[in-house]
């Protein structure tokens, strides 16, 4: 049995063959910088999604944590000083702030909408149903006759914009659907939540849907539509309420 002398010259190690340890990390270290450049890279991917549906306030839903999301990869990424992705981070931080205000922007129209649509539904009593009904496939009077607004503009009042081509049907598997178009007469490019109801043979309102149009140009004539998702029978239809938000 022989044995290994570590002083022998021209001795033979038993490690021989074996690759030397790797060096050091340098201060700092190199490898932190692809993740930083895929936070940065995802924060701007997040941000323009978020700064995209911002500008629609129904989609605040998507607009409001795509905002978040980018703003705190960002930040990240940029955190990392000059290194790779950090201009990245930076743009992407940048994104994602303006998506979380479009996102609050966009919250705040909703949330008001809604509240003007539960006031004025809170108003209407025991489910009794407004003047103005429709039989389906007829709408209601040209100028917005029976139909209510929270609106103070008495020159162009938001009801007048609908137009009386409102038609009922019923979509199979989904409910009670009410669809027509609307002209916008105000100067402002704007959006409108237009609020129906479903009747029964006894004028009771037996199911309601609402229909939300964006971007309406200044004498520009959009088509809506609402559907109850609510599988009951019903004989008309009318057109109860309709708000115009400026956009």
């Amino acid at each position: 049995m022989t044995s290994y002398d570590p002083f022998q010259q021209g001795g033979t190690s038993p490690y021989q063959g074996y690759p030397p340890p790797p060096p050091p990390l340098p201060p700092g270290g190199g490898y932190p910088l692809a993740p930083a450049k895929g936070m940065a890279t995802a924060s701007l991917v997040v941000g323009i999604v978020g700064v995209v549906t911002g500008l629609i306030p129904l989609l605040f839903f998507i607009s409001l944590p795509c905002g978040v999301v980018a703003l705190v990869l960002g930040l990240t990424a940029w955190s990392k000083g000059r290194t790779i992705g950090a201009k990245q981070g930076r743009a992407g931080a940048w994104l994602g702030a303006i998506a979380v205000v479009l996102g609050v922007v966009g919250l705040v129209i909703v949330a008001g909408a809604v509240e003007a649509l539960d006031d004025e539904l809170d108003g209407d009593g025991d489910g009794e149903a407004a003047t103005g009904t429709t039989d389906p496939g007829s709408g209601p009077a040209a100028g917005g006759d029976g139909i209510e607004t929270n609106s103070g503009n008495d020159e162009n009042p938001p009801p007048a914009d609908i137009n009386d081509d409102v038609t009922c049907s019923t979509e199979q598997f989904v409910g009670p659907k009410a669809s027509g178009t609307l002209t916008n007469h105000s100067s402002q490019l704007s959006g409108y939540m237009i609020s129906v109801g479903f009747l029964d043979e006894a004028g009771t309102r037996v199911a309601e849907g609402t229909a939300f149009v964006n971007n309406v140009r200044a004498q520009q004539t959009a088509t809506w539509e609402a559907v109850a998702f609510d599988d009951v029978p019903y004989e008309t239809c009318e057109v109860v309420s309709v708000e115009r938000l400026a956009q």
